[in-house]
């Protein structure tokens, strides 16, 4: 189930609504629907799962010890897009690792900074 999707369960067993739940923890209206386009903020997912009382790894599907092993922010939402990618076919999936790679090469080699091989 999709990130929103199971925002949206939740909402429905709290008798709310995901409007509802954006301005009580006075998040952008409509955010939270965007969420399975995008990448959202871990803190926003860590509002919303504190929110409903359950854990980041409900919502987001994630391994709490993954999440829990993540150093920081970025690794969190890299861990997040890892996950998403997962409901893409394969094929697609492959192309899109493999154009990520090389912006991260490209942008490591303008940096004069040699990345893993």
């Amino acid at each position: 189930m999709s990130i929103v999707g199971k925002i949206k369960e939740l909402c429905d067993n709290a008798g709310t609504t995901i409007a509802a739940v954006e301005r009580e923890l006075d998040l952008g209206k409509g955010l939270i629907r965007t969420w399975d386009r995008g990448s959202p903020r871990y803190e926003n997912i860590r509002k919303v799962a504190d929110y409903f009382g359950v854990g980041v790894e409900e919502i987001t599907g994630e391994d709490s010890n993954d999440m829990a092993k993540a150093q920081n922010n970025t690794e969190r939402r890299l861990l997040l897009l890892a996950r998403k990618a997962m409901d893409i076919p394969d094929q697609q999936r492959e192309s899109i690792i493999e154009m990520f790679e090389k912006t991260i090469d490209v942008y490591l080699n303008a940096k004069g900074v040699k990345g893993d091989d």
